[in-house]
């Protein structure tokens, strides 16, 4: 199994909210990172404007793809729908480079995309074999964040229709710190060593610091329980 680490921004703590950034990481740094021209507006209050509004950092529709392999520049800067041409859900490609992924616009367009990301990152290299291992997520708290993508990437419809290589069980990162005895609620940028910044709530950083969270509590587990076998 592999594990994709999830952040995502929203216009509010209620049923009826809207996604407004969405980013996802893996452990070898790929990201796939999407910012929505159609949330809820009217949702959007002095906090949100501040905290989240600015510190989006795309401003224009389309997309641009970075091959991941020895540092590559940008091999792919498109608009609109041309994304398509890049084929990403290739696996004879899959041995050249991976991806990273950032996109703006609605959600149609976003789902499109981030099919064709998770579907490329299923696959993994086992020496001279290639195979398909499904994706589990690590969220914060996964009570809006998980159902916002399941949302998403089944265009409205249920958990019981995700695609197959995403594996239906998230792992919350509070409810790890919890089980460990540490504090669900304390700072993830201390915890995971990271300097303050004001671009706390920017989806793409916010996730990479859920990764390091979660590495932190796997190494907390080690030392507390040198014996055991690794639960997370």
């Amino acid at each position: 199994m592999k594990r994709v680490y999830m952040d995502c921004e929203f216009t509010g703590l209620r049923k009826t909210t809207t996604l407004i950034s969405l980013a996802l990481v893996t452990d070898d740094d790929c990201y796939f990172y999407a910012e929505f021209t159609d949330y809820d507006t009217q949702q959007i209050n002095q906090w949100l404007e501040e905290n989240v509004l600015n510190n989006l950092t795309m401003s224009k529709n389309g997309v641009s793809v970075v091959g991941s392999n020895n540092g590559q520049p940008p091999v792919h800067n498109f608009h609109g729908n041309e994304i398509e041409q890049i084929e990403m859900n290739d696996p004879q490609a899959l041995h050249i480079q991976r991806y990273k992924v950032q996109l703006r616009g609605n959600s149609k367009f976003i789902q499109d995309n981030l099919l064709k990301w998770l579907e490329t990152e299923t696959w993994v290299r086992a020496g001279e074999l290639m195979g398909q291992v499904p994706l589990q997520f690590v969220c914060d708290l996964y009570s809006y964040d998980w159902m916002l993508f399941v949302d998403l990437i089944t265009g409205g419809k249920t958990a019981l229709d995700i695609p197959s290589h995403v594996y239906h069980i998230p792992l919350d990162l509070c409810s790890i710190l919890w089980s460990l005895g540490l504090n669900p609620d304390l700072s993830r940028e201390g915890f995971a060593h990271f300097l303050p910044s004001k671009a706390k709530h920017n989806a793409l950083r916010d996730a990479r610091i859920i990764r390091a969270c979660f590495h932190q509590c796997q190494t907390f587990l080690r030392n507390k329980m040198p014996g055991a076998a690794p639960g997370l």
